[in-house]
């Protein structure tokens, strides 16, 4: 069976995605996260978060810089699932299939805010305030900047999303995107989708949720299919959408 190598930036659906490739296949999942590929790593953390009398600044320095070290010198099919793409060599991905999660720009901010997986990130109460903060970029970003802005930054890891994926045509890696909305409100579909290109066994969807407990399948798809999503950014979704490359987006058939 293939391997199969998932990219998508945080707050895309890269774990559900996950799940039911490896529920109803027999595919090779490539590593995406830093636990999969170092065992000492989840000693490491706990000891830098139980140090005492130390900034706090500097354990989230020493936290994010632990788990940038897991990835340093891996080759691209080892890579952070959410790092930009730009690989200077991808031959590890020679016989793999590669899927792109990606989602629309003003859901994944919204996302982003309750969730963005950057301990060195103090995030604003207000999505107004943190739309406009610079968030600090860690080196597993794959990114060449010390900081972004959000919505730069989730902009800049779909253009390398297409670029790579342009680039992957070029030495015929199959490759295909996924898009959030598509698994959280027809996941039907995306298993359909998915069945022959990845040989499925079986069709089950994934019911679960992969943050909240609390919540299932069908909470997503209502909250998503209604758009609830929209209401914290009513207010905020004229001037970010000014921010963004209209072009880009149209790209992967978002209107923004």
């Amino acid at each position: 069976m293939p391997h199969v190598k998932i990219f998508g930036e945080r707050n895309t659906g890269t774990n559900v995605l996950h799940r039911l490739i490896e529920n109803n296949s027999e595919c090779r999942l490539a590593p995406g996260i830093a636990f999969q590929l170092d065992d000492t790593l989840v000693n490491d953390l706990h000891a830098i978060v139980k140090t005492r009398n130390k900034n706090p600044k500097l354990i989230a320095h020493e936290y994010e810089s632990r788990i940038d070290q897991v990835f340093e010198n891996q080759p691209a099919i080892n890579m952070w699932k959410h790092a930009a793409t730009d690989f200077q060599d991808i031959r590890s991905l020679k016989n793999t299939k590669v899927i792109f999660c990606v989602r629309h720009p003003m859901s994944w901010i919204v996302s982003f805010h309750k969730r963005p997986y950057n301990k060195k990130l103090v995030a604003p109460s207000s999505l107004e305030a943190f739309s406009k903060i610079w968030v600090p970029l860690l080196r597993r970003d794959n990114l060449n900047y010390n900081s972004l802005r959000p919505l730069e930054l989730y902009s800049r890891k779909l253009k390398s999303y297409l670029d790579f994926a342009r680039q992957l045509d070029g030495i015929h890696v199959p490759n295909k995107f996924i898009k959030h909305e598509d698994i959280t409100i027809k996941q039907e579909s995306v298993i359909q989708e998915l069945s022959s290109w990845l040989n499925f066994k079986t069709r089950n969807p994934y019911n679960a949720s992969t943050k909240d407990p609390s919540k299932n399948r069908a909470f997503y798809k209502s909250y998503y299919e209604n758009e609830l999503w929209k209401e914290p950014i009513e207010g905020s979704w004229s001037a970010l959408g000014n921010e963004l490359d209209k072009a880009l987006f149209e790209k992967l058939e978002y209107q923004v």
